[in-house]
């Protein structure tokens, strides 16, 4: 693998945390980070925290354990870069057991990898290029079974230059690979602001053998990354994709409303149907709202008034919780830029309550 450096680390989260809330850290800045939330290492029955960092230093892969006490591990996925990088957890290969997908941000051929966790240790699976060798405007992760294959795709959107979406789903049967199920522009071909991209099941209503909607596959939920704060939830099931609803997450007649959003996407409440969270860019506040009616149930404010960045989130059960057939995941949320030392901010889910509702604190 001459394209990436990966070390197995023991490190305490304390190296990056929690700042207070009213003033940024002044010592050992991240310039940001993405996050991903999942169990990615078999053997530990529970779920790591994932973090990539953001512009501005080498990207850095990092997999911590659940209660934010130890580094696993540290991967470098492309070497010399330091344009950001994203990163997502699924199942994309239905063995039960979760990968770890990451992706570049802008300033390179935007690429995907995949690895996964075996004998004690970390490989790479594959890796592709899903919007050519000539694009560099970065590339948006989410993960999910958007076809009703009952295995997870990977999920991609530009997050410059344009609004195309894709799914890959993964080929075993020779070298393994990706191929394209899926592909859409979800906001027209004169749009060229790049999305951010997010995949779950919305529906609310328990399903009949009569419903088309009779498996739990996610639909697609596309957000503007620059201009109005534009929302929309795509069902791409078959392949001509079915736009669901559409909807403005904030006023788009305000002018600082107007750089695009960030979006995560989970079932947080224990009821059925997922919410979708979206966070404005250029600021930490964060509106919630029902996937499948698009009514806003509440809004937060993660960071001070004065923090002009934007956050990234995920989406995934924090707190064990369980409800039985749906159990409430919880909203982890750090800081996508500028100078912070951090852990995670954790709202938690609860029984018929989303999260954004229940309070917040420090991941554990």
């Amino acid at each position: 693998m001459p394209n990436e450096n990966i070390a197995r680390a023991s490190s305490r989260l304390n190296v990056e945390l929690l700042e207070g809330r009213t003033l940024p850290a002044s010592f050992g800045a991240t310039t940001g980070l993405s996050i991903a939330l999942g169990d990615v290492v078999p053997s530990s029955g529970a779920n790591e925290y994932v973090t990539g960092t953001g512009p501005g230093r080498q990207a850095l892969v990092r997999v911590w354990s659940g209660d934010g006490t130890v580094l696993l591990f540290s991967l470098n996925p492309f070497r010399q870069f330091s344009g950001g990088v994203n990163v997502a957890i699924g199942d994309i290969n239905n063995d039960g057991l979760r990968e770890l997908i990451v992706s570049t941000a802008a300033g390179t051929t935007g690429q995907v990898k995949v690895y996964n966790f075996n004998n004690g240790g970390i490989q790479r699976v594959a890796a592709f290029t899903p919007f050519g060798p000539n694009y560099s405007g970065g590339v948006d992760l989410a993960v999910g079974d958007v076809t009703g294959s009952r295995q997870q795709e990977i999920i991609v959107g530009m997050q410059s230059g344009g609004s195309s979406v894709k799914a890959f789903s993964y080929d075993a049967t020779n070298n393994p690979t990706f191929f394209q199920v899926r592909g859409f522009q979800a906001f027209g071909p004169s749009y060229t602001g790049g999305v951010a991209v997010a995949s779950a099941n919305t529906d609310i209503t328990a399903n009949s053998m009569g419903n088309p909607y009779n498996f739990n596959y996610s639909e697609v939920i596309v957000g503007k990354a620059s201009a109005a704060p534009l929302i929309r939830i795509f069902d791409i099931q078959n392949p001509t994709p079915v736009l669901r609803t559409s909807y403005f997450a904030f006023d788009q007649t305000i002018a600082s409303n107007r750089m695009g959003v960030n979006v995560a996407a989970g079932n947080t409440d224990g009821v059925r149907g997922a919410e979708i969270y979206v966070a404005l860019k250029g600021g930490s506040t964060i509106k919630y709202f029902s996937g499948q009616t698009g009514v806003n149930l509440g809004q937060v404010r993660v960071f001070p008034n004065n923090f002009s960045k934007m956050v990234n989130m995920t989406i995934a059960q924090v707190d064990d919780d369980f409800l039985g057939t749906f159990s409430p995941a919880d909203l982890s949320v750090v800081a996508a830029d500028g100078k912070y030392e951090q852990v995670p901010f954790v709202y938690p889910g609860a029984a018929g309550s989303p999260a954004g509702n229940n309070g917040v604190r420090p991941a554990p």
